[in-house]
């Protein structure tokens, strides 16, 4: 992925920027995603089992897919997290599809120590052995937690590509990889089963694409257009606030539209044509689950489902303007800092980590206002807007939900932005020597 897109080249219609003598550091960035890899294997490693957040019902949840191949009913779930779309879930069942997890009574229970118990972790002496007998539920969690390491790896893979689609840029490629994957609650997320790495590995999938199409020399292909609304179609499948990734697709297609000229009717005519092919790709990959929900449960998206779900979490009043605003602050250290319930980065970092990125987004903003970022910036800029609409939807009503991994969809488009603000302050940039020219057939 990354050696393609090195050697392509922006056309005359292409809304980036404009290119760079830098060479694609794909070395340095292959070395990033094989550390992350193993960070993950560590933390899963150390990291107990069951004590990532809502861990123990995504197992439940992923086991009935290992155990029955099917979506579960709603209306007699394994668990609370059988609401979500089925991607990630059915993954996760397949790596456990083959050991025995008949003694997970043996090693789960409630912890009374956190909280109203509907967060659980497991007995200590069974669940942090560091050598667990082969098989059992254990084993079944620590091989199912890989699949979380998968998708994290592509979406560090996925971040450096965009980075240098959009930028041609070594340092902010390289700056951009290193922040999502070295992220300690991006590690984490990466090392523990849950479906949140997995819509920000579908977001950065489509992201990837629309900035595909945004730096294309001539207009996109049917092709690229059917991928584009697939990936949006595999966040959703990922978990619902997946949708939000929706945004940042039509902004991507009305800006290439717009770099035809002289716009007119036919500008209309273009976007409207791109429109109709994502929308395809779309409804070809998540369309049937959106139908399936309709028959089975009268809303495509269960709701009433998901509330009865829920239930435990929803908001005896919701939030008002105010009350989502003043929340919001405190949530900032979940970042980088937020491990489960109780479980947290040391607090004598959160104020560098703190100044640090307020300086990248101030940098980010003082870029954007001298117009050296501006059309990147926009595409990425509203990958985080939509994630952030989506998460404040469901901070309103639902408690249990202060927590920045709900902008999981836009994890890739904010490490980009956070690099390319930090490196606004430096007037000298890293620069790798330019590659040799390669020979590409026509």
């Amino acid at each position: 992925m990354i050696a393609a897109v090195s050697d392509s080249q922006p056309g005359k219609h292409s809304v980036r920027l404009g290119t760079s003598a830098d060479a694609c550091p794909r070395a340095l960035i292959c070395a990033i995603v094989l550390v992350f890899a193993g960070l993950c294997a560590a933390y899963n490693f150390f990291f107990p089992a069951f004590e990532g957040v809502d861990e123990f019902s995504h197992f439940l949840t992923a086991a009935w897919f290992a155990d029955n191949g099917s979506i579960p009913d709603l209306n007699h779930a394994p668990s609370h997290e059988a609401y979500q779309p089925p991607l990630y879930h059915a993954i996760a069942g397949a790596a456990m599809n083959s050991l025995d997890r008949s003694d997970f009574d043996l090693v789960y229970e409630r912890n009374p120590d956190l909280g109203d118990g509907f967060h659980m972790a497991a007995r200590p002496v069974a669940a942090t052995r560091q050598n667990p007998a082969p098989g059992g539920s254990v084993l079944a969690l620590r091989i199912a937690r890989e699949v979380s390491a998968l998708f994290g790896a592509l979406v560090v893979a996925l971040t450096a590509s965009t980075a240098w689609l959009l930028f041609r840029r070594a340092d902010v490629t390289l700056l951009a990889t290193a922040l999502v994957a070295f992220n300690p609650k991006f590690i984490h997320m990466g090392a523990v089963l849950g479906n949140d790495i997995a819509v920000a590995a579908g977001g950065a999938l489509a992201v990837w694409f629309a900035a595909r199409i945004l730096t294309s020399r001539s207009a996109p292909r049917p092709q690229t257009l059917l991928a584009l609304g697939g990936a949006c179609g595999l966040a959703m499948l990922a978990k619902l606030n997946g949708m939000s990734i929706l945004m940042p697709a039509g902004i991507a297609l009305i800006m290439r539209s717009r770099a035809t000229r002289p716009i007119g009717a036919a500008t209309a005519r273009q976007l409207f044509r791109m429109c109709v092919w994502t929308a395809a790709g779309f409804a070809a990959v998540a369309g049937w689950y959106l139908v399936f929900n309709t028959i089975t449960y009268g809303h495509p998206l269960a709701l009433s489902q998901i509330q009865q779900l829920a239930a435990f979490g929803i908001r005896d009043t919701p939030l008002s303007l105010n009350q989502i605003l003043t929340s919001l602050p405190p949530m900032l250290p979940t970042v980088w800092g937020s491990f489960g319930f109780g479980i947290g980065f040391p607090a004598v970092f959160d104020p560098l980590m703190e100044v640090s990125a307020g300086l990248a987004t101030v940098g980010l903003g003082l870029a954007v206002l001298q117009r050296q970022a501006l059309p990147s910036a926009t595409l990425l800029g509203f990958a985080m807007l939509g994630a952030l609409l989506a998460f404040l939807v469901w901070l309103r009503s639902y408690a249990f939900s202060e927590s920045v991994r709900y902008l999981a969809p836009a994890a890739s488009s904010s490490a980009i932005l956070l690099a390319v603000g930090a490196l606004a302050w430096f007037p000298v940039r890293l620069r790798l020597p330019a590659a040799a020219p390669s020979v590409r057939s026509p």
